[in-house]
């Protein structure tokens, strides 16, 4: 056999056996991620992605999501179901730049981890979404996505989340981009609170936390925050941001006509630029020495590095910004100023005209830039205050749901407890019923007794005046006829006088007979009173005789007075109460 077919054979048994490997170790990952449960799955799922299939070819990437959606779907996992949909839609979009299929996919995986209310998952899924907008420039929809993960991820606890500083740095830098700096600052702050694993992240939140302070004319604490993030670019050999932060103390420094301190770090932010091949960064480092020189009067210098710089400055591709028109007015600016150290007026105002065309234009731009800022801001805001209305009737709905359940369970089971207990006591119930009514009926035999043997005694009393009333009547008529008589006449004065005595009722005898006029008609003394405060004891007796409906002669038998007193009486009473001559004072007792 051939040399080079011998290799050929070798190659693709190679590769025939390096693709077995690697599907037995995928589908060992894929068996491990579905066997998971929790945050802890869906950090498995997010590695899955991020460190092994967004590297991969197209082909190899969409076996890798085909493999583990075949296995999601025997498994019935809807978490990992939603993630391969979601993150088969972040490979559509960027890796294969075919915007609209990888959004209709990303939001696909969104709906079904909402659908099984996986909140953090789809949190999550929000939040990669809106960074997704970020990227293309669409920072209203954006910053509303982003905005409506945070408010899951602060209901959650920012512990609970995986890389939250991570996360925070990019709704920072979303603010940042529309200029709301201090929004900014308060996301960056809170992601310093955490942990932050890995390095370049906590660069990030350094480097853009002095970004904000610079931009709110704060200078010390931006330096300060860009010296943090440029010791950490050094510990960890990141000569990139070494150069970055190099260069932003360096500006820092620019702005404060501190020529001599900012020329170290200028030479830095230029050489690490070198290394890391950044053209812009390149060019803006050039300017800064740039400047440095003209201010020490070496021009050639000077006209050196911005000859460079702006040659670097047109080999940046992509679209121009505002703060590409900042540079290039600073160019034009440096320019002018170089040429005129060196005297030539006429190569001086050329570039200064140019740099006011560039300030004119940048004017402009900033605001038309500051107007679609503004705008984005306030139309993302208001979004994601309506999420978080939303949110909060969903969340308001779910308990009303839960508290209706619980409260039925809860209904029936004291439903059924009670119905349980009245079987059991029924029987106790029912003898306790039966042995109060007993009791009742003694009661009110007992109550009936004493009234019927009150009302007998009140009645012997009446009965009793009476009879000694006409009696007396009797015994004055034969007085009268005795009266020419002087025989026995003073015995028999003296017994009328006893008869008559024996009529009056004593102060313990009315007591008596109040004691049972009240058992018989119960609550008249405190009707009268109330009815008419002003009456005297002597009327209050004649308002009860008159109840019991006694005669005049009656009555003044039981008071002791005449009879003609107690007509008085009755005229005296009948005016203080206000009875008219049609009504009878027996009508007006017997109401009571």
């Amino acid at each position: 056999m051939p040399i080079p077919l011998i290799k050929k054979h070798v190659v693709i048994a190679f590769v025939l056996l390096f693709a077995l490997v690697r599907a037995f170790a995928q589908n060992i990952e894929n068996h491990t991620i579905l066997a998971a449960s929790g945050t802890k799955k869906l950090d498995m799922l997010s590695d899955w992605y991020y460190q092994n299939i967004r590297q991969l070819d197209g082909t190899s990437a969409f076996m890798a999501f085909n493999a583990l959606q075949q296995d999601a779907e025997k498994a019935h996992d809807k978490i990992c179901l939603a993630a391969v949909a979601f993150y088969r839609g972040q490979y559509v979009a960027i890796k294969l730049n075919n915007e609209a299929l990888g959004i209709d996919y990303m939001q696909q995986g969104i709906k079904i981890a909402e659908q099984n209310r996986q909140e953090l998952q789809a949190a999550e899924f929000w939040h990669h979404l809106g960074y997704y907008y970020f990227i293309k420039k669409q920072y209203a929809l954006a910053l509303s996505y982003m905005l409506k993960a945070n408010y899951v991820f602060q209901h959650v606890g920012y512990g609970q989340i995986k890389d939250q500083g991570y996360q925070l740095y990019r709704l920072a830098f979303v603010y940042y981009h529309l200029r709301n700096y201090h929004e900014a600052l308060k996301h960056l702050q809170t992601a310093l609170k955490y942990p932050i694993y890995r390095p370049v992240v906590e660069i990030y939140v350094l480097n853009t936390t002095g970004q904000c302070y610079r931009e709110l004319f704060q200078p010390d604490s931006a330096r300060h925050y860009f010296m943090l993030a440029n010791a950490k670019a050094v510990f960890t050999h990141d000569t990139a941001w070494m150069g970055i932060t190099a260069g932003n103390i360096g500006n820092l420094h620019l702005n404060a006509h501190d020529y001599a301190g900012a020329l170290p770090f200028l030479n830095d932010y230029y050489k690490y630029s070198l290394v890391s091949k950044d053209q812009a960064c390149i060019s803006e480092a050039l300017m800064g020495l740039a400047d440095v020189d003209v201010f020490y009067g070496r021009y050639n210098e000077a006209l050196q590095h911005l000859q460079q710089a702006d040659a670097a400055y047109h080999a940046k591709p992509g679209d121009i910004q505002v703060e590409d028109y900042v540079r290039q007015g600073y160019l034009y600016n440096t320019f002018s100023r170089a040429w005129e150290g060196k005297g030539n007026a006429g190569q001086s105002l050329y570039y200064r005209k140019l740099a006011d065309e560039v300030r004119d234009s940048i004017d402009r731009r900033a605001r038309l830039s500051n107007d679609v800022a503004i705008q984005q801001l306030l139309e993302a805001e208001q979004h994601a205050n309506e999420i978080k209305l939303l949110e909060k009737e969903k969340h308001n709905a779910l308990l009303k749901q839960y508290f209706l359940i619980a409260a039925s369970v809860l209904v029936a089971i004291i439903f059924w407890l009670a119905y349980n207990r009245q079987l059991i006591k029924r029987k106790k119930d029912k003898a306790l019923l039966e042995k109060k009514e007993a009791i009742l009926q003694s009661e009110k035999a007992k109550i009936e007794a004493d009234l019927q043997h009150a009302t007998a005694m009140l009645n012997n009393y009446v009965e009793n005046l009476q009879q000694k009333t006409a009696l007396l009547d009797k015994v004055q008529t034969e007085i009268q006829l005795l009266q020419h008589q002087t025989i026995h006449q003073d015995e028999e004065l003296v017994f009328l006088q006893k008869l008559n005595d024996s009529t009056i009722l004593t102060e313990e005898q009315w007591q008596e007979f109040r004691e049972l006029f009240e058992k018989v008609h119960a609550g008249f003394f405190i009707k009268l009173k109330t009815a008419y405060p002003q009456l005297t004891p002597a009327e209050t007796r004649l308002c009860a005789l008159t109840k019991l409906q006694l005669g005049t002669k009656e009555m003044a038998s039981m008071l002791g007075v005449n009879a003609d007193t107690i007509k008085k009486t009755r005229q005296r009473l009948r005016k203080k109460i206000g009875i008219s001559e049609e009504t009878g004072l027996e009508e007006v007792m017997d109401q009571l």
